[in-house]
């Protein structure tokens, strides 16, 4: 989605809800499958005002991408969320966004950081990890049930300077609150 957007592209359309080789739900067990947790949070804090991000040259199995934060998500005005992926099946990466430029206030401000980082919650080798049903969020199983339904997407709050572990096959929506970005201003977000 981080790259139709980059691209230019305005809609996403998935092309099954149950059913076909990988519907958004388990066809057994009527569970979320893991794009489905995924898809959730984009809608919840992804705005459509894609921003530009260069990725770290030396790691080539690391994509970045970066959005104004959605206004409607109850982050102050002007916050930037950059999904981080990490391809790499046997490497953790610390990863450091130093954002100048159109974002000079991103790192200096010392603000704060709400990190969802997503992991698999399948076995130990990296056939298990790619092919589970069932994924982590900040090492906390996801799974829906009759009685609470759809589980809290709950982030860890950081400081924004501390570096972020991604863990290998993993990726992570990064939220920096204090990033007062002037193109996703309350003013700019009125567009959205």
């Amino acid at each position: 989605m981080a790259s139709f957007a980059r691209h230019g592209h305005g809609k996403y359309c998935r092309q099954t809800l149950v059913g076909g080789n990988y519907g958004l739900l388990n066809t057994t067990t009527l569970q979320p499958q893991p794009d489905y947790y995924s898809l959730l949070l984009w809608s919840r804090i992804m705005s459509p005002l894609v921003l530009d991000v260069v990725p770290d040259a030396t790691n080539p199995e690391l994509r970045a991408y970066a959005h104004c934060t959605q206004p409607s998500a109850g982050f102050p005005s002007g916050a930037v969320t950059i999904v981080l992926i990490n391809l790499s099946n046997n490497s953790a990466v610390q990863v450091l966004p130093a954002i100048s430029g159109a974002l000079p206030t991103l790192k200096a401000t010392g603000g704060m950081r709400s990190d969802f980082i997503f992991t698999s919650a399948g076995g130990p080798d990296v056939l298990g990890q790619l092919s589970s049903h069932q994924v982590l969020l900040n090492g906390e199983l996801l799974q829906a049930d009759e009685e609470h339904g759809i589980p809290p997407l709950n982030p860890t709050i950081s400081s924004a300077d501390a570096p972020l572990l991604l863990p290998p096959l993993s990726y992570a929506f990064s939220v920096y609150h204090d990033a007062a970005a002037a193109a996703c201003s309350a003013k700019a977000g009125e567009r959205l």
